[in-house]
């Protein structure tokens, strides 16, 4: 017979998060500026775009045109493979199971996404490209570093 704490310690286990996905999560805290982006092999003008990340969620800020936007979606990483994984879900206001395939990476304070964009069958990239017809797009984040306050 098996003991109940044993298969308690091991649902426990698989729902909490690991500590890489707890650690990467930590690392995209905050705010990050679009520092350009790729889309059918050919970098497109963006408006001013700033993603904040808390938690698992995120929230765009589109600033341009003396307008500001903004929409929110949540994700979810895989640290352990290689190339990391995430999984953009959303807008929040997108039907439910609205999921971006991508992968990305983190280096100090520069973050890289590619995603599948396109419809029907997804195919998640294996490379940080978005060539032309492939349905992908490449976005170079920086970091935006709190203002430090100044001792007057």
């Amino acid at each position: 017979m098996r003991s109940p704490l044993l298969l308690v310690l091991i649902v426990v286990a698989i729902a909490q998060p690991s500590d890489a996905v707890k650690k990467d999560i930590q690392v995209l805290q905050g705010e990050w500026k679009v520092q350009w982006l790729e889309q059918d092999g050919k970098k497109v003008e963006v408006r001013e775009r700033v993603c904040v990340f808390r938690g698992n969620k995120c929230e765009w800020q589109y600033i341009g045109d003396g307008a500001k936007a903004t929409e929110k979606a949540s994700f979810e990483i895989d640290p352990t493979c290689t190339p990391k994984i995430i999984d953009y879900l959303g807008p929040l206001t997108a039907p439910k199971g609205s999921k971006r395939e991508g992968i990305y990476k983190i280096d100090g304070d520069t973050m890289i996404w590619c995603m599948n964009v396109g419809e029907g069958v997804k195919n998640r990239p294996l490379e940080f490209e978005a060539k032309s017809g492939s349905n992908r797009v490449v976005i170079w984040f920086a970091r935006i570093k709190p203002v430090e306050k100044r001792k007057d």
